[in-house]
């Protein structure tokens, strides 16, 4: 694949072209480090050998609507996927996938790739900080890597109230730093997967700093189901059972994504009927979920050639599907 490494476009890995990153190398197995392969055992990703006519049956230890999405994701691949609410569900399954497992930032303050790039690791407030950058990146088995563009998060009081790709303002040289990065942590500790660092910039220096690493699909890729060549999901399902990685190229300009969240109407019904007859491009994520007031609910994506015009008409959708207010407002 030829795409431009840049913050509009992905960065893969796997070939022998300067810059890109890679192995060919499979992975280890019966290792307890987070991203290598193994058997059916929970947080753990492995790329078992199917039947010549059947593909794996893939398990995933969660039950929120990251495991959904992929559930989702799955359909389309025709892939046996389960969704296990409890270890005694592996039985069955010839790879099982972790929904979330964290890697310590005291694992990656040590990797040779954090070192090498000069950014630190910390869990403590960043001075300055703006808001968090996310880069998520996936690898295959044979050592396939593949870099969406950065993401801009907003976070609210436990989750990402708005997600836009790619970071607007961001400088070239560190988007391209931000996502090499990611493909060299993945590569270090022999993902099988996606893997989602997070990190903060410091308003002052401009410095990068890594808040936390994950395996398993990520919030701050929630936009690529509906705004990416291929969706972060479908990229998890295609490393996990070593087929070929998707492009991870946007469909458009940019990407907003808006949390919605729970109001005192209950209509919401005729609000969703509303939002869609009014703006037919917005792509609307419920999480069958209670709405009650201040519950997180769902989503919405919203694709435009615009950023500004992104975000006012996810926020508007939100608010209407939510609280009933008619606002493009974000505040």
């Amino acid at each position: 694949m030829n795409d431009e490494i840049g913050p509009r476009s992905p960065v893969e890995a796997g070939s022998a072209e300067p810059g890109r990153t890679g192995s060919a190398e499979p992975g280890r197995t019966g290792s307890a480090e987070p991203g290598k392969t193994g058997s059916a055992e929970p947080g753990r990703t492995g790329s078992a050998q199917p039947g010549k006519n059947s593909l794996p049956v893939v398990g995933m230890m969660g039950g929120s609507h990251l495991a959904r999405m992929t559930a989702q994701a799955a359909i389309g691949l025709g892939i046996d996927f389960r969704v296990l609410a409890s270890r005694g569900g592996w039985a069955g399954c010839d790879v099982v996938t972790p929904e979330y497992d964290r890697v310590p930032l005291e694992r990656a303050s040590a990797l040779r790739a954090v070192r090498e790039s000069g950014m630190r690791a910390e869990s403590g407030a960043v001075a300055g900080a703006e808001s968090r950058l996310v880069v998520i990146v996936a690898r295959s088995a044979k050592g396939q890597g593949a870099s969406y563009p950065v993401a801009e998060m907003t976070w609210g009081e436990c989750a990402a109230t708005e997600v836009i790709a790619p970071a607007p303002n961001l400088d070239d040289e560190l988007a391209v730093r931000a996502q090499r990065l990611g493909l060299a942590i993945a590569a270090e500790l022999e993902v099988k997967g996606v893997l989602a660092i997070e990190l903060a910039r410091d308003r002052g220096t401009g410095e990068l700093v890594i808040r936390d690493l994950a395996l398993g699909p990520h919030e701050g890729g929630l936009w690529t189901a509906d705004a990416a060549r291929t969706s972060q999901f479908e990229q998890l399902l295609r490393a996990v059972i070593d087929l070929p990685l998707g492009t991870t190229t946007p469909t458009g300009t940019c990407a907003a994504t808006v949390t919605v969240v729970g109001g005192d109407d209950e209509d919401m019904y005729g609000r969703l009927m509303h939002v869609m007859a009014a703006d037919p491009g917005v792509k609307v994520h419920l999480y069958a979920t209670p709405a009650g007031p201040g519950q997180r609910i769902g989503h919405v994506t919203v694709a435009d050639d615009d950023y500004q015009r992104a975000r006012d008409r996810a926020w508007r959708a939100a608010n209407y599907i939510g609280p009933g207010i008619d606002s493009g407002d974000s505040h």
